[in-house]
């Protein structure tokens, strides 16, 4: 992953996001932020939110991110019955197909930053993380 970040020449800005609001006991608890990806030779850049359980007292890396992104993404690329089958989701629960929804935008956004062979080199990175 350190070789993908250099090569790309990424960085990262991270800052707590204060107007989250938890759904569930897990968000009580976790470190909620906002992120912001930016690279010297990629489209613009990839803004997104990120959670982290109470253990996690550090700010966000972008090795970390970069992982749960790609994760995201590559669901996207999942029809919604594979998803929820994956996932172990109700096909009928609107919170899976939202969720499903969410790593199809993650994918597109990946896929305008990055392109198709910075995506699949991203994900290539990612499975030695």
């Amino acid at each position: 992953m350190d070789r993908f970040i250099e090569r790309w020449g990424l960085s990262i800005k991270a800052t707590p996001n204060p107007n989250f609001v938890p759904t569930d006991d897990w968000h009580y608890t976790a470190s909620h932020w906002k992120i912001k990806i930016k690279s010297i030779i990629a489209r613009g850049k990839i803004k997104c939110e990120y959670h982290m359980g109470q253990a996690h007292t550090d700010k966000p890396n972008l090795a970390d991110v970069l992982f749960s992104l790609a994760n995201d993404a590559s669901m996207g690329y999942e029809t919604h019955h594979e998803f929820c089958n994956i996932c172990g989701c109700d096909i009928d629960s609107i919170s899976a197909y939202r969720t499903w929804q969410l790593c199809q935008k993650v994918k597109n956004d990946l896929l305008h930053f990055f392109g198709p062979a910075g995506l699949n080199e991203l994900f290539a990175s990612s499975e030695n993380y």
